[in-house]
């Protein structure tokens, strides 16, 4: 019996370039003002913001952990939610938001794991544009292991050291 493996790569709808978010035909899409939506109001019914861009903030205790299990009926529901931003020509990228502090190098890994796996179930999302790098993860590992599922994720930063990187797009979530 023989199987076939189908990789599913989501296209780019966005390009970055000196710390700027563009869409494909060159026109900047600026951040500011950019309304920010906290996870539990995104999911399966939720209401659809009206602007083209927002940011999602996720809590890490809402995606959870390997160890302690992920919150999938909250995953599948955020997916659903995506889907119908995508319907409607809406984006967002996700803001991990470390709402327990990771202290040792094990629990900043365990945080990028969880928000990997975040990634995972909202693969398919084109609404996505991808994430914004927190603090409280090593930043290059973060980036690195998003990337390599993720090819089209645009990263965001408010960090000055992050930023030194021009594709990595400059916003501050406050």
């Amino acid at each position: 019996m023989f199987g076939i493996i189908c990789y599913m790569r989501l296209e780019a709808q966005f390009t970055a370039r000196d710390n700027r978010l563009y869409f494909l035909d060159g026109t900047e899409c600026p951040l500011e003002g950019v309304p920010v939506l906290e996870a539990p109001g995104c999911v399966k019914d939720s209401r659809i913001p009206g602007e083209k861009v927002s940011c999602v903030r996720v809590p890490w205790t809402l995606v959870g952990t390997e160890g302690a299990g992920y919150d999938e009926e909250f995953l599948a529901e955020f997916r659903e939610w995506l889907k119908a931003l995508e319907a409607e020509g809406r984006f967002v990228f996700v803001s991990p938001v470390a709402d327990r502090m990771p202290c040792s190098d094990l629990e900043r890994e365990d945080f990028t794991a969880s928000f990997r796996h975040c990634a995972r179930r909202i693969k398919d999302a084109a609404s996505v544009i991808g994430f914004a790098v927190p603090r409280e993860a090593d930043a290059g590992f973060f980036r690195a292991e998003l990337f390599a599922k993720h090819g089209h994720y645009i990263f965001f930063s408010g960090d000055e050291d992050v930023l030194k990187d021009s594709a990595v797009v400059l916003f501050k979530d406050s």
